[in-house]
C-alpha cells in the first residue's frame, strides 16, 4: 500500500470515530472467546462449564479494553499516524531524490 493510499484510509478511516475502534476490538475478542467455548462443548463439557472454563482461560476482557491507549486519549493515535505519515514521506522523498544519482552512477560505470 502506498502512502498516498495509507493517507487516504487514514482520512476516511476510523480514527474520528474511537468507539468505533473499542466496538471492533470487543467484537474480535468475543469471537475468540465463543471460540474456545464451542471447542469445549466439542470436547464434551456442558455450555455452562465450558464458559467458565473459557473466562478462565480468556482472562478479564474488560482489563484490556480499558487499558487501551487509544480509548484514553484518541488524540494519541492521531500523534501516532501522523508521526507515522511524516516519516513515510521523509523517506519516499529521501529515495526519489538519491534514486536519479543511483540511475546516474550506474550509468557512468557501466560506461567505464
Amino acid at each position: 500500500m502506498t502512502v498516498l493510499n495509507r493517507v487516504r484510509h487514514w482520512l476516511h478511516g476510523d480514527w474520528r470515530h474511537p468507539g468505533k475502534i473499542q466496538e471492533d476490538i470487543r467484537n474480535e475478542m468475543d469471537f475468540h472467546f465463543e471460540s474456545i467455548v464451542e471447542e469445549l462443548i466439542d470436547e464434551g463439557h456442558t455450555p455452562d462449564e465450558a464458559r467458565l472454563i473459557a473466562s478462565r482461560r480468556f482472562g478479564d476482557s474488560d482489563k484490556y479494553l480499558s487499558s487501551t491507549e487509544f480509548e484514553r486519549n484518541p488524540v494519541l493515535f492521531c500523534i501516532y499516524y501522523l508521526m507515522f505519515v511524516i516519516i513515510s514521506i521523509i523517506l519516499c522523498i529521501g529515495f526519489f531524490v538519491t534514486l536519479p544519482f543511483w540511475v546516474l552512477s550506474s550509468l557512468f560505470a557501466d560506461s567505464r
